[in-house]
């Protein structure tokens, strides 16, 4: 399930670190339509990996050194929900925020219309995938709990990222198991660039890709979205 969601915001200025304040609009409106949701996916000590992926439109969009800029004053939410059951949950929250005001700091933010997108259909087994976000791939080292964030055009990038894509299958689609041998992942093009994240600056990588799997796998991928953070604003993926 994929949709758009509209928002006027009441000043042309924006936190750089934008994801954090769209991951917070996001669970203000679950909070306040579906209590419950919220707390299986947002409860203390849950860190689960959520089963969807968003992006941002921002037009015209000026970057300045803490602050973005967005002329017209408008940005489009894109969100992807591999599960349907939370896909409604969560596009019925945003429809209960359409002409209410989320006060995030200094930011108002309006929803002004929210829009069911129809999703492509995926029959093939090769499919070329574009970035609609960045992705983020990340290597966590245990034995000093750190992190460390990779180009998806080194092949050191590449081999993290297709492990931990059958990571993320095995634990989101466990039937995937029997068919990631065939998983084939090719960069076809790719611009490293560099996102804050919750006062990070993250390493992450503007992409086409050609991955070859199965359609069910594709579709996953499609709708799910790919790498860390994939629900604070990274991760989501479009078909060329």
């Amino acid at each position: 399930m994929r949709f758009d969601v509209n928002i006027t915001l009441s000043d042309k200025e924006i936190p750089k670190d934008k994801s954090r304040m769209f991951l917070s609009f996001i669970k203000h409106n679950l909070s306040k339509n579906k209590k419950n949701r919220f707390e299986e996916l947002y409860g203390k000590g849950i860190t689960n990996r959520k089963l969807f992926a968003m992006a941002t439109y921002l037009p015209g969009a000026i970057f300045n050194k803490n602050t973005i800029t967005i002329p017209n004053k408008k940005i489009k939410l894109t969100i992807s929900v591999v599960d349907m059951e939370l896909g409604v949950e969560i596009f019925n929250s945003m429809m209960g925020s359409v002409n209410n005001t989320y006060r995030y700091k200094d930011c108002e933010l309006t929803t002004t219309s929210v829009k069911l997108l129809r999703e492509k259909r995926i029959e093939n087994s090769t499919e070329i995938f574009k970035t609609l976000s960045p992705i983020v791939i990340r290597d966590h080292v245990r034995e000093d709990n750190k992190d460390w964030f990779y180009d998806l055009s080194d092949p050191k990038g590449q081999e993290i990222f297709v492990r931990n894509l059958k990571y993320q299958l095995e634990e989101e689609l466990p039937e995937s198991k029997y068919f990631l041998d065939e998983l084939e992942v090719e960069v076809l093009k790719n611009k490293k660039t560099v996102a804050q994240n919750y006062g990070i600056n993250v390493q992450c990588n503007l992409s086409v890709l050609k991955i070859n799997a199965k359609s069910g796998v594709l579709e996953h991928i499609y709708k799910s979205g790919v790498g860390s953070y994939k629900s604070q604003g990274f991760g989501l993926l479009d078909i060329i």
